[in-house]
């Protein structure tokens, strides 16, 4: 084979020569193996030559045919003999490439073999829009394409006043661990800058670290920010329209936006970024701090009436009262901080200034004119009121209490004149005989709340009657002090003379004070008096000395129907004899 037995061109003839010199470095080659010249070049993804690529030939039957490394530049060669070969490529950090090659000419080309590296990082979207202040999640998968596991951090590079961070769901991871052939869906988050510049593209790339790395870059192209027009109208609790209130708008983040201010007619207006969720926070001295959470879209939207409470806060359950003249009311009230910061806060009642009104604490009755409320604090208190006794209509009184606003309580009192009697008597009718003593139990009624001086009397007294009131100790009164809703027991005494001729008989008990006047009829009926005297004498008989006293117990008995006055005397004593009567306690009596 490496003779020439004739002239050929010289291309020719050097060609052999060659290959005649190449055949002769083969070791053990014997003549009946065909041999081909078998080359290639490795590259990465990138088209960079990749050195110390281990190259492997197996047979069909898997047995490892031949083995090489490639050079710095990428490449390697290497003789096979002919035949099919399965053709593998391995490097750390690669994913291992196999392909089949038929060898069968004296020359083969295997050409540029590139390898892929063994994390691969891979999203749908690389190029994006987004406003100001928006946040992206970008879809991104990440793969282990090689022949060992790997454990893989990451690391995002994005501008300086943009935030991100790797989520897995819900959950922010900075590694993740891969095992061969495992691939991993994650997102990443992007908060774009509210100072972003609006018509630029910014490149974000995101790199995943393991044996080797891979790198995903992002281009996202910053839009204009979308607004809407909000606007609403701010009113107290009395339906008035307040100015000056402070509208502060914040995103959802917590990040301050715009803020304005109502105008007198309590309106408001502000432009805010479309799309997006917001706060109004509304603030105005003197008032609670109201928030309203907006959800906009991409239309114009007006929130309506807003209310603003005040931040001291006055209450009552008791705002009607009916009462009388003369009586003291006392009106529970409570006042509350619905605010931030402490408030001292004086007190003014208008409307009761003949009313002696005054502001108590319950506990104590101690009259207070300002107070001082902690944030969140409230404090029970009553307004007191004296009504003039001589006072009947309709009033209304308020409490206005001062801080750095204004907050009132009103109260409608209506007065009515009593139709209560202050005298009662429940038997004012009586059956009697003349020389009689009748007895009316009176009760007599204060029905004010204040202290008052009554004069009692008994008129249309028939001549010669006796008549007297008397306490509950038996004295006889003209004048009784009772204190507010109190009363007393009275006796109305009235002697019958024994000559009364019998008939119906009315007296008037009366009792008046400056401001109360009450009096009840006692009707006392005579009948005729028949009387029945019974004596009996113990012993009837006794028998004694000369010069001794002899003593009779009488047992004297009224068995009439009326009260009588006996007059008690002795009669057919002699001369020389001496003759009284004693009561049972030793008295001398004659009647």
């Amino acid at each position: 084979m490496w003779l020439v037995t004739k002239a050929v061109n010289l291309k020719f003839v050097h060609i052999t020569i060659v290959f005649i010199l190449i055949l002769l470095t083969l070791p053990s080659v014997t003549l009946a193996d065909q041999y081909s010249y078998v080359y290639g070049k490795v590259v990465n993804e990138y088209g960079s030559s990749l050195s110390n690529v281990q190259v492997q030939f197996y047979t069909l039957n898997g047995a490892l045919a031949a083995s090489t490394n490639t050079s710095s530049d990428g490449s390697f060669s290497l003789w096979l003999t002919y035949g099919t070969y399965s053709l593998q490529f391995t490097k750390t950090g690669y994913a291992k490439t196999m392909q089949s090659v038929l060898v069968q000419w004296l020359d083969t080309d295997l050409g540029v073999i590139t390898l892929n590296k063994a994390l691969k990082l891979s999203s749908s979207s690389l190029g994006l829009a987004a406003e100001p202040s928006s946040v992206l999640n970008i879809q991104f998968s990440v793969g282990n394409l090689g022949t060992i596991p790997e454990t893989v951090s990451f690391l995002v590079d994005a501008p300086a006043d943009w935030s991100s961070k790797v989520l897995d769901g819900s959950k922010e991871v900075v590694g993740v661990y891969l095992s061969t052939g495992q691939s991993m869906s994650l997102q990443l988050e992007l908060t774009v800058s509210p100072n972003a510049q609006a018509y630029v593209g910014y490149n974000v790339s995101l790199t995943a670290f393991g044996s080797s790395n891979s790198t995903l870059t992002f281009n996202i192209y910053v839009k204009p920010k979308a607004t809407v027009l909000v606007t609403g109208r701010v009113l107290d609790e009395n339906g008035a329209r307040l100015e000056n209130v402070s509208v502060c708008t914040y995103s959802s983040d917590g990040l301050p936006l715009e803020v304005t201010y109502t105008d007198f007619n309590g309106d408001f207006k502000v432009m805010l970024p479309a799309s997006t969720a917001v706060t109004l926070n509304l603030m105005k001295e003197g008032y609670v701090k109201s928030s309203k959470n907006l959800q906009l879209k991409n239309a114009n939207i007006s929130v309506g009436d807003i209310t603003l409470s005040k931040t001291i806060k006055l209450y009552s359950s008791t705002l009607n009262v009916t009462s009388n003249p003369g009586n003291k009311i006392l009106m529970p009230f409570t006042i509350s901080n619905l605010g931030d910061e402490a408030e001292p806060v004086s007190f003014k009642v208008e409307g009761a200034e003949d009313w002696g009104a005054k502001i108590l604490l319950p506990q104590s009755n101690m009259e207070v004119s300002k107070v001082y409320l902690s944030p969140g604090s409230s404090l029970s208190l009553q307004l007191d009121l004296t009504i003039p006794p001589s006072f009947t209509g309709e009033r209304r009184v308020s409490i206005t209490a001062s801080y750095r606003e204004t907050s009132s309580l009103e109260f409608y009192v209506q007065v009515k004149q009593t139709d209560t009697n202050i005298v009662l008597c429940s038997f004012p009718g009586k059956s009697a005989s003349a020389g009689d003593t009748v007895r009316f139990q009176v009760k007599l009624n204060n029905p004010t709340n204040i202290l008052q001086r009554f004069t009692v009397s008994v008129n249309h007294v028939p001549q010669g009657w006796i008549t007297s009131v008397k306490n509950a100790a038996g004295e006889s009164v003209v004048d009784t002090v009772l204190d507010g809703n109190s009363y007393a027991e009275l006796t109305v005494q009235v002697i019958i003379p024994s000559d009364t001729e019998a008939g119906n008989y009315t007296l008037m008990f009366s009792a008046s004070s400056l401001y109360s006047f009450g009096d009840i009829p006692l009707l006392v009926a005579v009948t005729k008096s028949t009387s029945s005297l019974s004596f009996e004498a113990s012993p009837p008989y006794f028998d004694t000395y000369a010069g001794s006293q002899a003593r009779f117990t009488l047992n004297v008995s009224n068995l009439g129907g009326s009260s009588e006055l006996f007059n008690l005397s002795i009669q057919g004593l002699p001369s020389d004899f001496k003759g009284w009567f004693e009561s049972s306690a030793k008295q001398r009596i004659t009647k």
